[in-house]
């Protein structure tokens, strides 16, 4: 995945050695990346509320001593208050009802670093993407998925409220290869397949103006 790549070369810029924590790890694609780019000495977390990814991410990294895989939720993270000095959380916030909650809690898990991969525009948009044609018993669907964008202006309004928060620094992901891309969608057929519109992703009708938002944070 482009994401993992361009996340562990963020990652890169700040990265000192110590232990870092991965919030919607998956499968651990975000750790074969670390692993490659990173020239300090690391031990991993990897986080997801999906139980089969954790089963799975345990069983493909079950030789990598330094690493492990648990169970938990964004919005109540079952760890102690900085036990990580990075926080990653990617491709994950997008699909939430809300953030506040969430970014609270990157942040008191961390003691130096939080990394998030999102969708931050000039303007931000709640957007849900509707699962079948199942109807509810208030008539609307039944199944949706969220897909939100979130403007700059309120991240950054969001994050400046914490005290322990020193700087935020919130930049375009442009590390990708339209080409590449393009194949990809073309080759898999998939109606969903991310596209490039006018040098953007898009995703459906979804512009995806992928951002990474850095926290560095007061030491505890």
């Amino acid at each position: 995945m482009d994401s993992a790549v361009a996340a562990a070369d963020e990652v890169a810029r700040f990265f000192e050695g110590g232990h870092i924590m991965d919030v919607g790890a998956g499968a651990g694609h975000y750790l074969r990346s670390l692993k490659h780019r990173l020239n300090d000495p690391f031990s991993y977390t990897g986080v997801d509320s999906t139980l089969d990814y954790v089963r799975v991410a345990n069983e493909v990294w079950r030789g990598e001593k330094r690493a492990r895989f648990v169970a938990g939720d964004v919005f109540a993270l079952p760890f102690k208050d900085g036990i990580a000095d990075v926080v990653m959380c990617c491709n994950v916030l997008l699909h939430l009802p809300a953030v506040a909650t969430p970014l609270r809690e990157l942040v008191r898990v961390s003691r130096r670093h939080v990394l998030v991969r999102m969708l931050v525009g000039d303007r931000g948009f709640r957007v849900k993407e509707i699962e079948g044609d199942e109807i509810g018993d208030d008539g609307e669907p039944a199944r949706y998925n969220w897909y939100n964008i979130y403007p700059q202006s309120y991240i950054e309004r969001l994050l400046g409220s914490d005290p322990r928060i020193r700087t935020v620094t919130i930049t375009a992901d442009r590390a990708f290869d339209p080409q590449r891309i393009e194949r990809a969608a073309t080759d898999s057929g998939a109606a969903n397949a991310t596209r490039i519109v006018g040098g953007w992703q898009v995703n459906g009708y979804v512009l995806q103006p992928w951002h990474f938002v850095h926290a560095e944070l007061n030491p505890l």
